[in-house]
């Protein structure tokens, strides 16, 4: 999908090009003193969570405020539980940003 139909609609000469303009694996190492969570699932179809499991503890060694959570499901993108089209429209990824930056809130309050 991103070789055939993302990178040539966004006018990138190459999946590369598209891959660091729009991933945020080339920005991570500016990400040293900012609360961040990393999350993906097991068994994410697009992505091998070992690899993004590399990622977060190459992360953390530069970023102590970096969390990893790899659950074991929860698929690519956002994690659906409900969806726009679906009764219940708040996923587990929305619930587990809030939580995260409710902590951070509570975290930064207490100093």
């Amino acid at each position: 999908m991103d070789a055939c139909f993302c990178r040539p609609y966004l006018g990138f000469q190459t999946r590369e090009d598209f891959y660091r303009w729009s991933g945020s694996l080339y920005v991570m190492d500016q990400i040293t003193d900012f609360p961040v969570l990393l999350i993906n699932a097991k068994d994410d179809p697009v992505i091998p969570w070992r690899f993004v499991e590399n990622i977060m503890t190459n992360h953390s060694r530069i970023n102590n405020k970096a969390i990893g959570l790899i659950p074991e499901h929860g698929g690519h993108l956002a994690f659906f539980e409900g969806c726009c089209c679906a009764k219940q429209r708040v996923s587990w990824l929305d619930k587990v940003s809030v939580l995260h930056a409710r902590s951070i809130a509570s975290t930064q309050s207490a100093d």
